[in-house]
């Protein structure tokens, strides 16, 4: 007996789209509507959900992505640098702020 592994398909922004509207436009129930486009009912309320959230704006955009990507990065970066080099990381913060210069460190 041999087991085939199963490929996940994958669906254009369009085609959910036009699946969504199915139900929220066209008044299809979500079965019939997954069925006459051979998908999984489950996954046609998911996709409708996530276009609701996203309209809500409780979804990111791509560049608050990227960016939250970024600071994690940072912030990773920061805490490695404060565990072997406490002053030193102190000092590259101080560097972030406007107007910072070296005389707001003191000198032994």
């Amino acid at each position: 007996m041999t087991i085939e592994k199963q490929t996940r398909r994958t669906y254009t922004l369009d085609f959910k789209r036009d699946a969504v509207a199915l139900v929220t436009e066209q008044g299809y129930a979500f079965s019939q509507a997954a069925r006459s486009l051979d998908i999984n009912d489950p996954v046609l309320r998911r996709w409708k959900r996530e276009f609701e959230e996203q309209a809500r704006g409780q979804v990111l955009t791509v560049d608050e992505r990227e960016e939250l990507k970024r600071l994690r990065k940072e912030n990773r970066g920061m805490a490695g640098l404060f565990a072997v080099d406490p002053a030193r990381a102190v000092t590259r913060i101080l560097h972030t702020l406007p107007g910072w210069t070296a005389a707001w460190v003191s000198e032994k």
